[in-house]
């Protein structure tokens, strides 16, 4: 019931009470390993936060052990369900239940200083888990927890009891724990997400007495572990409130726990969440359209069908000659590669343009046609190869001879008929030129 003269004090440096919990850590007889004595251990009388930290963690454990065995709520095993709780509950479920000390102590057989409730000395007090949770046969308290339960920033959990000191007589102890998120290093007012606990005494609809955390006058604005413990008469009836009073983030979860001689009136809080496996979850449909391909064709025609060969331009000319043969006088270009911008004869029948240049070059490698002659194409055509025009079907006036070029480049086409005019046309106006020369002749030897 003494804390050591020289165990570590509070606060920290932004202002928070510390230490949390106190335990004994004196005269604590331990195991001990003798280095004179191969493979023996033994005990030795050891003291200091070596020897408080296990305390605190051995009734954790009997917390957590509590739970899992369905003591909750009612104090015997099984009588209840077994609950995974969190990590904050079990704080809070310590720090409800720690008894205030008598004093500090120089040890050995010192002098003895007071202490204060929540002071930087022992703050919430000694661990007592007889006071902290209910056990069948050894004390008649009511437990009520709230675990890891999530508020909005702006909301307000709480629960309304009435007192009922018929064969307890205990006081009401209400503890709020969170795990606050990490803050910046070196901060002087470092709570991020802000819950004030607060406990309001009811009377007709009206209150007589507020009660704020910690042994303070108003809300604790500091502290991630709050605590409010009355003294409380038969028939009162208590509202405990958790307010989400300034958040940095939309939510928070936290942890409360509740002993004394009560009854639930009611709860205002989300209940606690199942700890059984959910099932597992439906395939929604989706609103947005699925990235896979299809795999059922299109309906929809490709590109311009043609019985033609396949016509694709070469970006790259060859160096080889012309595959095409004459034994008359040939109009074919040498071999070496042209960049021309028409591939039809700029004058029809009429004398007017039949065709007007492309806008963008094409390279070819024969690109007009011999008026001697009809060619015949390579036993191997190359898909380089430059075709000559190919008359398309003619079950459509629409259908047009498609011309050297990239694909999808149609800078003006001309129907298959109007180039068959085009040749008959060309060895008419040759006739009438040797008539017209032959003419002149006679008549410059006439003269």
């Amino acid at each position: 019931d003494f804390m050591t003269h020289w165990s570590s004090r509070g606060p920290t440096k932004d202002g928070r009470q510390k230490p949390d919990i106190v335990a004994p850590g004196y005269n604590i007889v331990s195991a001990y390993g003798n280095p004179n004595k191969n493979g023996q251990c033994t005990t030795h009388d050891m003291a200091g936060t070596s020897m408080s930290a296990p305390v605190v963690a051995g009734n954790a454990a009997l917390v957590r052990q509590y739970f899992r065995e369905g003591y909750y709520p009612c104090g015997a095993k099984g009588c209840g369900s077994s609950h995974r709780i969190s990590g904050s509950l079990v704080k809070a479920v310590l720090v409800n239940g720690a008894q205030f000390l008598r004093g500090v102590q120089r040890v050995p057989g010192g002098s003895v200083s007071n202490v204060s409730p929540y002071d930087s000395t022992q703050n919430m007090g000694r661990l007592d888990l007889s006071s902290s949770l209910s056990l069948d046969g050894l004390n008649a308290i009511n437990t009520y927890v709230i675990d890891d339960q999530l508020i909005a920033a702006g909301d307000t959990d709480g629960v309304d009891v009435t007192i009922n000191k018929n064969g307890c007589s205990a006081d009401l102890s209400v503890s709020l724990v969170w795990y606050d998120p990490p803050t910046a290093a070196y901060c002087t007012n470092c709570i991020r997400n802000n819950l004030d606990l607060v406990v309001e005494e009811k009377h007709e609809g009206t209150t007589k007495k507020t009660y704020y955390p910690n042994g303070r006058s108003s809300p604790d604005i500091k502290n991630t572990v709050e605590r409010i413990r009355v003294d409380t008469s038969h028939g009162e009836t208590y509202r405990i409130s958790v307010i989400a009073a300034n958040f940095d983030d939309p939510s928070q979860k936290y942890s409360l726990a509740l002993t004394g001689c009560f009854e639930i009136i009611s709860s205002r809080e989300t209940p606690p969440p199942s700890y059984s496996p959910s099932p597992a979850p439906t395939a929604s449909p989706t609103v947005f359209p699925s990235l896979l391909p299809s795999g059922s064709p299109s309906d929809e025609p490709s590109g311009f069908p043609s019985n033609a060969p396949t016509l694709l331009p070469s970006y790259s000319p060859s160096n080889e000659p012309s595959r095409f043969r004459s034994d008359a006088p040939s109009d074919l270009p040498s071999s070496d590669p042209s960049v021309i911008s028409s591939v039809v004869p700029s004058s029809g029948p009429s004398g007017s343009s039949s065709l007007q240049p492309s806008s963008v070059p094409t390279i070819l490698h024969s690109a007009t046609r011999s008026n001697a002659q009809t060619l015949p194409p390579s036993s191997s055509e190359s898909s380089s190869q430059v075709l000559m025009p190919t008359k398309q079907p003619t079950s459509s006036s629409t259908n047009t001879t498609v011309i050297q070029g990239r694909v999808g480049e149609k800078p003006k086409q001309e129907t298959a008929q109007e180039y068959e005019d085009m040749d008959e046309a060309k060895p008419e106006q040759e006739d009438e030129n040797k008539d017209d020369k032959g003419g002149k002749q006679k008549k410059d030897k006439g003269k």
